[in-house]
């Protein structure tokens, strides 16, 4: 059976149009994909080329800023010493035994360890140059022994900070039985800064009593004050002329 010319030319007509669907999915669909996505990696790209004209035209500022940030971080630095030992341990509490007073019973010192930033802890945490050492003091101390030792760790030239304090009342002797744990700073390796010794000149030698008597724990101010206006007055109680 022989096709007609009418028939011929249908076929031709629907072999064309399936000739030009299958270039426009073959041919054209992929390259305008890859024109697409070429257009969305140039914008990316000049987004890129814009961020960093800004910031060469903002360079100098960029390292002006980050030469005083620097400054600031050093002169932070230099408030701690280079190092924090057992004997700047055993100073603080000597010390806080004569400003208090306070009877201390023991001391317990952990080695320096670092300082981990809770902020930028990741999985395993992350660390800073910030050292500490942990002073743990267990003593007997009178109520206003005890505000004077909180004020005069405050007042330590070394970078220091309470961790944590718990005092309970003591039946037997009327006085507050605690723990101050407190954390000591340091951070290692300062240009030209060195460790300094601490000086122990201002602790007692000779004595058995190391820690004076009991009783001088549970004195007041006042009596305190009553005792330095005996010596005031005289020994008889009576004012000298």
């Amino acid at each position: 059976m022989k096709a007609s010319g009418r028939d011929r030319l249908l076929l031709v007509g629907l072999l064309g149009i399936l000739s030009v669907v299958c270039s426009y999915f073959m041919v054209f669909w992929p390259t305008m994909e890859k024109a697409d996505a070429l257009e969305t990696e140039n914008e990316r790209l000049q987004a890129q080329i814009t961020d960093l004209t800004i910031k060469t035209d903002s360079k100098d500022s960029y390292v002006a800023d980050t030469e005083q940030m620097r400054q600031e971080i050093d002169a932070v630095y230099q408030r701690f010493p280079v190092d924090v030992r057992e004997e700047d341990g055993i100073l603080l509490a000597v010390n806080q035994e004569q400003i208090a007073p306070m009877m201390i019973d023991s001391i317990n010192m952990t080695a320096c360890e670092p300082v981990v930033l809770p902020e930028s802890a990741g999985e395993n945490g992350a660390s800073s140059l910030l050292m500490r050492r942990n002073v743990t003091i267990h003593y007997l101390v009178s109520y206003d022994g005890l505000k004077r030792s909180v004020k005069n760790i405050g007042a330590q030239d070394n970078r220091m900070s309470i961790q944590n304090l718990a005092v309970a009342y003591d039946e037997s002797t009327g006085l507050l039985r605690g723990t101050t744990s407190v954390d000591m700073y340091c951070v290692p390796g300062q240009p030209g800064k060195e460790y300094v010794q601490p000086g122990f000149s201002s602790v007692l030698v000779g004595t058995d009593n190391i820690f004076g008597s009991l009783e001088s724990y549970g004195e007041t101010e006042a009596d305190t004050d009553d005792e330095e206006e005996k010596e005031e007055e005289g020994t008889d109680g009576t004012e000298e002329p």
